[in-house]
């Protein structure tokens, strides 16, 4: 009785197990996932919202600064080369850097927190961008001058050089630590056959707003810097004061829109996954034969 799978003491038990398991698999198949079905899910919209909001603000800074720099008045008055040369060393330390900055932030603070961090620490910073005005030293230089032959551009002081080499570099690579872990995590609030309706619901959202972010950032700087209506410096500082505030704003959804639970480190679709593992019983398939359901 004990050593055959077919005799009659362990037919009805394994019966009934085939047929229950069989009835619930065959009940709680998961539907095919939608558009509407995924934004109905809130935990996976809050993640979405989020995601959204954060790529509007980060284009918005990265079609303002430069913007910034050029401007005269307003702005540091630097040439396109000057530009160039801050952008690239910017990139270079974010290279050089983001890889360890991310998997370290992880393994000490979660994935959950690391989202918090991320918000935080990149771009509520932009709001410090002005005050590279106090730093930069006009040097002026002979590659462009206007009729009067008076120069039109400057070359950027190393203290301010340094300054917003640090400065820019610290909000790419906790922008990259919130981009990170935010698709992980949106992941994890669908199961594995959602995954590709989410993740393009995901990027047509994100697309749309970083379509909107250079419109508001254009529109931003125009205003502010060469309306007239602050003077140019003070107008600058009112730039990025806005840009700060939505980067403060997206922050503060993090913590009120997404759950927080450092604890469960496997996806929303574990249980699916341990229940299917059920199939297998000693390394064989659970499958019904007429011994066993009879």
């Amino acid at each position: 009785c004990l050593l055959s799978t077919s005799s009659p003491c362990l037919s009805p038990m394994r019966g009934d197990y085939i047929t229950v398991y069989r009835n619930h698999t065959n009940n709680n198949a998961p539907e095919k996932a939608t558009m509407l079905s995924i934004w109905a899910k809130r935990d996976t919209r809050n993640h979405l919202i989020v995601y959204w909001v954060f790529s509007f603000v980060a284009i918005a800074i990265d079609e303002a600064f430069p913007l910034f720099c050029l401007s005269k008045e307003g702005g540091l008055g630097l040439t396109e080369n000057e530009i160039g040369k801050l952008l690239s060393a910017t990139g270079l330390i974010f290279a050089l850097t983001q890889y360890h900055v991310y998997g370290w932030i992880v393994d000490k603070y979660g994935l959950s927190k690391s989202i918090h961090i991320g918000a935080l620490l990149s771009t509520p910073l932009v709001l410090l961008i002005p005050f590279s005005l106090f730093f930069h030293i006009p040097q002026e230089t002979d590659s462009t001058t206007d009729s009067n032959g008076t120069s039109n551009s400057s070359t950027l002081s190393w203290t301010a050089f340094l300054y917003l080499g640090i400065l820019l570099s610290a909000c790419r690579i906790f922008g990259l630590v919130f981009f990170s872990s935010i698709t992980i995590a949106t992941n994890r609030t669908v199961i594995p056959s959602h995954r590709g309706t989410m993740n393009g619901v995901s990027m047509l959202g994100g697309s749309c707003a970083k379509g909107l972010g250079p419109m508001f950032a254009g529109w931003l700087t125009a205003s502010g810097i060469s309306s007239g209506a602050f003077p140019p410096k003070i107008g600058s500082g009112v730039v990025f004061a806005v840009i700060g505030l939505c980067g403060s704003f997206t922050a503060a959804m993090t913590y009120t829109l997404l759950e927080t639970n450092d604890d469960e480190e496997l996806d929303s679709t574990i249980n699916v996954e341990n229940f299917h593992s059920l199939s297998t019983v000693d390394g064989t398939k659970n499958e019904a034969s007429p011994s066993t359901v009879s």
